[in-house]
């Protein structure tokens, strides 16, 4: 009674934590809640899907990687957010494990995306100019990619403080770097993979074909389904990259941006099994198809020892290889 009629409040209980802290933690906490719990019936449905040939391939076990990371990145970021609440400090080396875990999940799935490129784009098949230009970019933005993620872990292992530690994964220069060389990295592969996809769009608009429209729906549905693949896998990621750095340099205040990396690093990991799934649920068995002339269609060509189109191999892959691989001769020719 004598501390409310000298005007001061009492102190709080132990363990007391401000609302206002409590309440940015709770915001985050139900988006790294949701989305990795998301994980869970894709890695089941990418089993329950795929063929004992594709389950052998790099694709689908990148992809199992992946969704495994993703996982990792919720169990930590549940935790993170357990001790953010009770004011609890957190150990260095907890600090450095998730923040190696939030960058390696997207380079991780940009690999994925880097072996669809090998698919559409065999080393092989290309000039030595040609090869050089494709890969050599794509290469060196994975090397600085894990040059920086290095550093950033390094530079993440020199604070206890929950609180400190998330302004410094926002605020920190190496954060930056890493979402712009993601940016680089999405928007180069975006336009390799779509210059192909035009590519054949421009050489399906070429062909007469003599058999049904089934026939000729078949292959643009394969053409739709390259187009929502590079949607899913490039374009979405890229303008969240967008978005995330005009937040980053624009407001220094991390609660709202964290908000949209976390939902940007879960869309990466998402988009690439959702890509694999969707495409072997719509891969189908194409009519045979009449020519009424002697054409030459554009190559997406197989990549032997990774893929296999015939027995449920991977999305693109399978989807690229059935496009245009061969030459195919005039049947009345073959008749006379």
């Amino acid at each position: 009674m004598s501390n409310l009629q000298s005007g001061s409040l009492p102190s709080p209980p132990p363990g007391f934590t401000p609302i206002a802290v409590i309440r940015p933690s709770l915001h985050v906490l139900l988006i790294g809640t949701i989305l990795p719990a998301m994980l869970v019936p894709i890695l089941i449905i990418l089993f329950v899907f795929s063929t004992p040939d594709l389950r052998r391939k790099p694709v689908f076990m990148f992809n199992v990687i992946v969704i495994m990371l993703g996982i990792a990145i919720g169990i930590f970021h549940i935790y993170g957010q357990y001790l953010t609440m009770l004011s609890e400090p957190v150990s260095k080396a907890y600090n450095v494990a998730a923040a190696f875990l939030f960058e390696l999940a997207p380079t991780m799935a940009d690999f994925v995306l880097l072996l669809r490129v090998y698919a559409v784009y065999p080393p092989h098949r290309l000039s030595p100019v040609t090869r050089s230009a494709i890969y050599g970019p794509l290469v060196l933005m994975k090397v600085a990619r894990l040059v920086n993620m290095i550093m950033y872990g390094v530079n993440m292992g020199t604070t206890t403080e929950p609180v400190a530690a998330e302004f410094r994964a926002w605020a920190t220069p190496e954060a930056k770097i890493a979402w712009f060389l993601q940016t680089f990295d999405n928007t180069f592969t975006s336009i390799l993979f779509l210059s192909r996809l035009i590519q054949g769009q421009k050489n399906n608009s070429q062909l007469t074909i003599a058999s049904s429209s089934r026939s000729a729906d078949s292959y643009l549905s394969r053409l739709r389904t390259l187009f929502w693949i590079a949607t899913s896998n490039f374009v979405f990621p890229v303008i969240l990259n967008i978005i995330q750095l005009i937040c980053a340099f624009r407001d220094a205040n991390f609660n709202d941006g964290i908000n949209i990396y976390l939902i940007n690093v879960y869309v990466q990991i998402i988009g690439a099994p959702l890509a694999t799934i969707w495409s072997i649920g719509t891969q189908t068995t194409p009519d045979k198809v009449q020519i009424t002339h002697s054409i030459t269609i554009p190559r997406f060509a197989h990549t032997s020892g990774l893929y296999n189109s015939t027995n449920g191999g991977s999305d693109i892959e399978s989807t690229a290889s059935r496009i245009a691989p061969h030459d195919v001769h005039d049947e009345s020719r073959d008749d006379k």
